[in-house]
C-alpha cells in the first residue's frame, strides 16, 4: 500500500493528484530499487521545463532522462545533454506548478509517454524527495523554485550581451577578422568565444603559439 496525495486550491480544484504515490520498483537491470512517483495527467494540462532538451517546448507525450552527456552534434529529440534540471512546471487551465525532484542519482520523467494520462519521475535510487509549488501563473512557480534553490548572483554586464561562438576560430588573424566585421556593422558584440583549437597540443591552460603568437 502507498501514501496518495491530492493537492486542490482554495475552490477545491484539483491541481495535483497521485495515480498510485511513491512506491518503488526493483531494478533488474542495476539490481536494487528505483525510486518513483506517479501523477494522473489531466485532460489539456501541457509540461515545461527540465533543462536541455532538443524537442518541443511543450513535454507532453515524451520521456526525457537526467544524466549530463557531452553530445557533439545532436538531432532533435537526442537525450540526454548538457544541462540536467530536474524541475518542470505543469500548466491546465490557467493554473501553473511546479516539481522540483530533489535526487541525486539519474532521474527519469514519463509525461504521458507510456500511459495518457500517467506522468511520473523516477530514479536510480536514493530517496523520493520532491518539492512542490503553486502559483496563478508560470513566472510565479519560477520564482518560489528559485527562492529553494538560490539564484546566481547578477554577471557583469558584458555577460549579458552578444557572444559569437562557433566549433572554433583560428588563427588569431582570424578572431581580429571576425571582430573587425563586427564593428564596421555596427553589430554589438561583448565577447567571441575560442574551442580547443587555441591549445597546445589539446591541453588546457596552454597557447598554439602559431595559432596564437600574442594571446
Amino acid at each position: 500500500m502507498s501514501l496518495r496525495t491530492q493537492i486542490s486550491d482554495l475552490d477545491g480544484v484539483i491541481i495535483n493528484e497521485d495515480e498510485v504515490g511513491f512506491h518503488w520498483e526493483e531494478n533488474y537491470e542495476y539490481g536494487g530499487n528505483t525510486v518513483k512517483m506517479s501523477k494522473i495527467t489531466p485532460t489539456g494540462e501541457s509540461y515545461y521545463g527540465m533543462g536541455d532538451k532538443s524537442t518541443h517546448s511543450n513535454l507532453k507525450g515524451k520521456r526525457v532522462e537526467n544524466w549530463v552527456t557531452d553530445s557533439y552534434a545532436y538531432g532533435k529529440d537526442q537525450d540526454p545533454l548538457y544541462k540536467a534540471i530536474p524541475f518542470y512546471i505543469g500548466l491546465n487551465r490557467g493554473k501553473a506548478y511546479g516539481v522540483f525532484f530533489d535526487n541525486s542519482f539519474k532521474t527519469h520523467f514519463d509525461f504521458a509517454y507510456e500511459k495518457r494520462n500517467i506522468t511520473s519521475f523516477w530514479a536510480d535510487g536514493g530517496e523520493m524527495d520532491y518539492y512542490f509549488f503553486y502559483g496563478r501563473d508560470m513566472s510565479t512557480v519560477v520564482s518560489a523554485y528559485s527562492n529553494l534553490t538560490g539564484t546566481p548572483d547578477l554577471p557583469p554586464l558584458w555577460a549579458l550581451g552578444f557572444h559569437q561562438s562557433k566549433w572554433s576560430y583560428y588563427p588569431e588573424s582570424n578572431v581580429k577578422e571576425i571582430a573587425s566585421k563586427f564593428r564596421e556593422h555596427k553589430i554589438p558584440c561583448d565577447a567571441i568565444y575560442l574551442d580547443i583549437d587555441y591549445m597546445d597540443g589539446f591541453r588546457c591552460f596552454t597557447w598554439d603559439k602559431n595559432h596564437f603568437p600574442r594571446p
